[in-house]
């Protein structure tokens, strides 16, 4: 579960708006926009799960090739051979 900050705020400073304490403290939604965010989490989860952030096939693609192979991966990782 991410909060969620009122428009504009994370874009303009990202460092300062990263968390549900940021949204209590810093946010203009402030306590209560922490309240209702969590309240609606808590009285329905499945919904919130579902609402989650997803990767576009493109992006998995491209978390995988950056995380590299996987431990106990049946295929071998790919290695480049330098010419001399």
């Amino acid at each position: 579960m991410f909060p969620t900050f009122a428009p504009g705020e994370q874009a303009a400073d990202p460092k300062r708006f990263t968390d549900f304490n940021d949204l209590a403290v810093n946010s203009s939604l402030g306590r209560e926009g922490l309240e209702r965010q969590v309240k609606a989490a808590v009285e329905n989860p499945r919904a919130q799960a579902l609402a989650g952030p997803r990767l576009s096939v493109d992006e998995e693609t491209q978390q995988k090739r950056r995380s590299g192979p996987v431990i106990g991966d049946d295929q071998p990782a790919q290695r480049r051979s330098a010419r001399i």
